[in-house]
């Protein structure tokens, strides 16, 4: 194999074995009656393995009890620090070692989420309260929805438990959240557990789990568990509707209780896979009702000077900061627009629709295909 498996993705990697077999080669016979755990280099952090049942499972990351074992384990591997140059000693090459240290008893939990239409911001906000009701810990919630928002110091204090939520636009992350993303989430921001929550329409959440999953990972957190859930697609009420119902609240209650169990210790603790690619290059590309590629990304919503009171609520709601108001008092919508549908949903009188034929087409498939409902997927 040439690549380190993290959260059920293959990524670069060096092998600090000499090897090159995906286990230590001095004092780690495979077979072999001890114990021990092995450190993969990947994109500037370490992740670890452990042998199951007299073999090694390489390319796997290790979260919980194992992975602070293994941060114990390094401490003590045979062939650090000398024998660099040596062949099959078990040697680390050429790599600066990132220790991870034990994680803190949870004393509280931070929630933060982008939700434009609300939809992210309820599953996260039932889990994070369910987490919080099992811990008997506080819960602080924040969002980077707002372009004002996106300006604020972001931390996450000792001994918290770190809740990040985001939708999926196209099968990933928004792109106009990124560069956000890639500011907050600096390598070693983080010395917290994580849970990564993302929340789709109904169609896919493709690869934006591994990849909010990755992101934490490298700025330093844990992440001790993964959800997609479902909400009413931003788009149109007639794909997933109502949801996250009832049934999926229960859902996300009851996942609680485990992660909360896991995070006590209570649960033995399992290598944390999440599926998708952690690093995707490509967004989704929509499609009309024909099947041919939907062509609306610099759309924008159109208004009706009829029903406009002039209010201003679109203004304030768009987390793109692109309405501003014109002369009359009439909303003008801008670029970048990402669709995100605050402004629509948000307008009291009905007076802001989108009318491009591709998207209207877009949606029209949307509505044919995804009407069945998926089901939350939880990941621990």
């Amino acid at each position: 194999m040439d690549g380190a498996k993290r959260h059920g993705v293959l990524w670069p990697t060096r092998r600090l074995c000499r090897d090159g077999r995906g286990h230590a080669g001095r004092g780690g016979r495979r077979g072999g009656a001890e114990r021990f755990a092995v450190l993969l280099w990947s994109e500037g952090t370490f992740c670890c393995a452990r042998r199951v049942d007299g073999a090694l499972p390489r390319n796997i990351f290790l979260d919980g009890l194992w992975r602070r074992l293994a941060c114990v384990v390094v401490g003590v591997l045979r062939g650090v620090g000398r024998g660099a140059t040596g062949e099959g000693r078990g040697t680390i090459m050429r790599c600066g070692l990132r220790l991870c240290a034990t994680m803190e008893p949870v004393t509280h939990i931070r929630m933060h989420c982008f939700s434009p239409t609300g939809g992210t911001r309820r599953v996260a906000t039932v889990l994070a309260e369910a987490l919080a009701a099992q811990l008997d810990v506080p819960l602080v919630q924040s969002g980077y929805t707002l372009p004002s928002e996106r300006t604020l110091p972001f931390r996450v204090d000792d001994g918290g438990l770190l809740l990040w939520a985001s939708p999926v636009y196209a099968g990933r992350l928004p792109n106009k959240t990124l560069d956000y993303l890639s500011q907050t989430l600096t390598p070693g921001s983080l010395r917290c557990r994580a849970v990564a929550v993302v929340v789709y329409g109904n169609r896919s959440f493709g690869d934006a789990l591994a990849e909010l999953g990755c992101l934490l990972t490298e700025a330093g957190a844990q992440v001790e568990a993964g959800v997609a859930a479902v909400a009413r697609h931003a788009f149109t009420d007639a794909v997933a509707g109502g949801r996250p119902d009832e049934a999926d609240q229960l859902r996300l209650r009851r996942f609680a209780a485990d992660i909360a169990a896991k995070l006590r210790g209570a649960s033995e603790a399992s290598p944390l896979l999440l599926p998708g690619e952690a690093k995707p290059q490509r967004y989704y590309t929509p499609l009309q009702l024909d099947g041919r590629p939907a062509q609306f990304l610099k759309a924008t919503p159109e208004v009706d000077p009829l029903r406009c009171q002039r209010c201003g609520l679109c203004l304030r709601v768009c987390p793109m900061g692109s309405v501003d108001s014109g002369a009359d008092g009439l909303p003008l919508f801008r670029t970048p627009c990402i669709k995100c549908q605050a402004c629509r949903r948000s307008c009291p009188h009905g007076a802001i629709a989108f009318t491009n034929a591709d998207f209207l087409s877009h949606v029209a498939m949307l509505e044919a295909h995804y009407g069945q409902p998926q089901a939350p997927q939880l990941f621990l």
